[in-house]
């Protein structure tokens, strides 16, 4: 497998040829585009079927790509948690039921009791996303420990009641992390290693900050500016149990490989068919196997590539067809503001959403706004965010956007009265909370 896969860039045609044709017309219009820089590879029946690879590993120096190039893996580092947690319950180490104060005593005891293993692992446990929080972003860039996340989570309130709600949550993949490194004595790095690293033959894994940094195979991230520039970014930080493990196209083609086949370590019976994009400002990934016998990895540095190559990737794997490639939105609205301005956005933003097969919400224009402010490009940011409360005024989530918007201009009154309409429409929101305690 190794040797099929470092022939990355070009197509291999086995005895199913119908789709070669339209794989290679999908990542030439990515790659014309300047949205693809990466490595991929589809495979059929456990051979490679088609590969390519665009980009450098660092642009400015032109570092190539390699098989050995090693790639931030965003969210999909969920994957390996969930196995190792599975692991531990074929082994009657840990029961789904089990209730998670038996691990972690940061809750106050009637939250401990409520929520069990099983709410943690399918996004029911009620926890929400500790990335949001000041404290978080204080020890960011720090040698921070897997427990100054769990303290961070221990005060933030919960979304609903355990077991009554669903809702994507990054604090939950932590808790289950520290249950992992309870019950193995191992830290989570090395859990990954030990029991999905060495079983798969997976020899190129890096979680902590101290090991990224000495790999110099790393790629660099880049950030795809509105105004079409791209941006390097060495982004690195300690991994955690939700996000950040580095690792490359051929380990992780060996796990996706190992669960298409129901071969992992766990012997759990996951679903026929699967298809995962993770996905950070400066990175991208795609991972995904079908019944059908189909599996695939796409690994970019770079925002937003995966995220658009895959669902084309599954179409193809369907029926040979795919939509055209699209630029990205946020080159889209650059071009929209300065050439038409903001009431020309207003009237097309919904039609620009919804030709990304997106549900037109107030998620839409805050991803988008993001990425303006990242990019130094703040008052159009604030534009799009001002114009998303407009939109959907019912949305605390826009609000609260909007008013780190004006936080990190040092705009601090429209800022107090951004953060105190959140407060109105969730006020449950401790992130929010804690910003107007500390003024």
């Amino acid at each position: 497998m190794k040797k099929a896969i470092c022939l990355l860039g070009m197509a291999i045609l086995l005895t199913i040829p119908t789709y070669a044709q339209p794989f290679t017309q999908l990542f030439r219009q990515a790659i014309e585009s300047g949205m693809f820089s990466g490595q991929a590879v589809i495979m059929k029946d456990g051979a490679v079927f088609y590969s390519k690879q665009n980009g450098y590993s660092e642009n400015s120096t032109k570092r190539p790509l390699t098989a050995n190039t090693l790639y931030n893996t965003s969210y999909l580092t969920k994957q390996f948690t969930e196995e190792i947690i599975r692991q531990l319950i074929a082994e009657g180490k840990l029961d789904e039921l089990a209730s998670v104060d038996q691990f972690v005593s940061i809750f106050p005891p009637k939250t401990g009791k409520a929520i069990t293993v099983a709410q943690l692992l399918t996004m029911r446990s009620g926890l929400g996303d500790y990335e949001h929080s000041p404290d978080y972003a204080k020890i960011r860039k720090t040698d921070f420990k897997l427990n100054d996340l769990l303290q961070i989570i221990s005060w933030q309130p919960l979304l609903f009641d355990p077991g009554t709600g669903e809702a994507y949550s990054n604090s939950a993949y932590v808790v289950l992390g520290a249950v992992i490194e309870k019950i193995t004595g191992q830290s989570y790095g090395d859990a990954v290693r030990t029991r999905i690293g060495a079983p798969l033959g997976m020899t190129s894994i890096a979680y902590t900050k101290a090991e990224k940094l000495a790999a110099t195979n790393r790629a660099y991230g880049q950030l795809i500016n509105p105004d079409g520039t791209k941006t390097n970014v060495d982004d690195i930080e300690n991994g955690h149990p939700d996000e950040g493990v580095y690792t490359t196209l051929d380990d992780m083609l060996k796990f996706v490989e190992a669960k298409r086949k129901q071969l992992l370590p766990s012997h759990y019976s996951y679903p026929l068919t699967m298809h995962l994009t993770g996905g950070l400002p400066t990175w991208t990934s795609a991972i995904g196997y079908t019944e059908d016998g189909y599996s695939y990895v796409i690994l970019c540095n770079m925002g937003e590539s995966a995220e658009r190559l895959a669902p084309r990737v599954i179409s193809v794997m369907k029926d040979g067809t795919h939509t055209p490639f699209t630029p990205p939105t946020q080159l889209t609205l650059y071009k929209w503001i300065t050439g038409n301005g903001m009431p020309y956005v207003e009237q097309h933003v919904r039609e620009l959403c919804e030709q990304e097969g997106r549900k037109f919400d107030a998620g839409f224009l805050n991803a988008n706004g993001d990425i303006f402010m990242q990019s130094k490009q703040t008052g159009f940011g604030i534009a799009l965010f001002k114009l998303n409360v407009k939109l959907f005024p019912a949305s605390a989530a826009a609000y609260e956007y909007l008013g780190n918007a004006y936080t990190q201009i040092g705009d601090k009154a429209n800022a107090e009265i951004n953060y105190k309409k959140v407060l109105e429409l969730d006020p449950k929101n401790g992130r929010v909370k804690d910003i107007l305690s500390a003024k």
